[in-house]
């Protein structure tokens, strides 16, 4: 892809399922356990910072011709992830 990866690209596999009419792209954001109060404070410069970089990401990854063409005549889902330690902090689909 087009100035890294996504984490995380799911597509249907048309051969068996033509009627599967989503595909989703995911990108996942890990925070050190130490820095868990800041990121479970949705103002805070670090849960911004990399609330806006996963954004980034998806967006550019999402432009990308191989994801473009891949991705067929579904609708394409932007998903990000950001965790602390063993604990989801925020799952959303971007709009």
């Amino acid at each position: 892809m087009n100035k890294g990866f996504a984490d995380l690209w799911l597509k249907p596999y048309f051969i068996v399922h033509k009627e599967l009419p989503h595909s989703y792209l995911v990108e996942f954001k890990y925070v050190k356990r130490e820095q868990e109060a800041e990121i479970k404070n949705p103002n805070s410069t670090l849960t911004q910072s990399i609330y806006a970089e996963a954004t980034a990401q998806l967006q550019r990854y999402a432009t990308d011709p191989r994801i473009l063409i891949g991705k067929v005549e579904t609708t394409l889902h932007l998903l990000r992830v950001i965790y602390c330690g063993w604990e989801i902090v925020s799952c959303e689909e971007l709009g």
